[in-house]
């Protein structure tokens, strides 16, 4: 036996995980397969420590749907959406900025997809980790079935578009067509299914978007300044730059991303945690 609608989004999400790589092999050839990973592998690392974060958060908000407890669901959910943005931009800020730095690094410069096609990526994966903090919610209250048409639609537009932009565009065409994917369905019809079933405010999960989103902006220009103004050296450079920005931008998100009421919660919700663990090692 198996459950026809989660069946259709595994299959939805292999597919766009894998088309990508087979698309720039099939058109452009193998050396360009190597150049496609080599500056995609920072981004992978980056959205599967995003997408476990957004993952592990459904089943507390199913505890919560299940007790009836439907705006404290709602609260809680802007505010996990808001921390997936600021936690990608932890993540994806620095990596915008020294990716070209760690190609050369590691392969060299020639292995280097380009800064467009390292900006797109951390749009695809801050807009993945999104998508997947929404969905894992809908699915663990079992409402799965309002995904499918949304995902269903955005793979054929994604594989589509693909298709159409590798012979146009070569390495930048996949990973462009997987954002005008997101873009076109994903990004305005998800919110409508989190409406629709929750009554969740579209106006108030903008919001918690904005700040996060603008704040990453502004930083990934700076950064990338800066990484261009005074290159690493070396790895012990690289890594000392992107650990330097991923803290920065942690701060300045603390201080203009969230209100002082929500810091005050933050930083008690960090003082049990650490007292928890005190007890246990304890």
């Amino acid at each position: 036996q198996y459950h026809r609608p989660s069946l259709v989004l595994s299959l939805c999400g292999r597919l766009s995980l894998t088309v990508d790589a087979l698309l720039v092999g099939m058109f452009l050839g193998p050396a360009a397969v190597a150049m496609f990973a080599v500056t995609c592998r920072l981004f992978e690392v980056a959205q599967s420590q995003l997408q476990n974060v957004s993952s592990a958060s459904w089943a507390g908000f199913a505890n919560l749907y299940a007790a009836g407890q439907h705006q404290e669901f709602n609260h809680r959910l802007i505010e996990v959406t808001r921390l997936v943005l600021i936690l990608s931009g932890v993540f994806l800020v620095p990596l915008v900025g020294y990716s070209e730095s760690f190609v050369q690094l590691w392969v060299g410069s020639h292995q280097f997809a380009g800064q467009w096609f390292v900006l797109t990526c951390a749009v695809n994966v801050t807009l993945l980790a999104l998508f997947t903090t929404w969905s894992m919610l809908l699915r663990g209250i079992g409402r799965i079935e309002c995904l499918v048409p949304v995902y269903v639609t955005q793979t054929a537009i994604n594989v589509a578009m693909s298709v159409v932009l590798v012979r146009w565009l070569g390495l930048l065409g996949p990973v462009l067509g997987t954002a005008v994917g997101f873009c076109s369905v994903t990004v305005w019809w998800l919110p409508q299914v989190l409406k629709r079933e929750l009554r969740l405010s579209r106006n108030s999960l903008a919001y918690a978007v904005a700040g996060p989103s603008v704040l990453m902006s502004v930083s990934v220009v700076v950064v990338r300044l800066v990484a261009v103004k005074y290159p690493p050296a070396n790895w012990l450079a690289w890594f000392g730059s992107t650990a330097t920005f991923s803290l920065v931008f942690l701060l300045a998100a603390w201080w203009l991303c969230l209100a002082t009421h929500e810091r005050r919660l933050w930083g008690l919700r960090f003082q049990t945690w650490c007292g928890a663990k005190r007890s246990v090692v304890a």
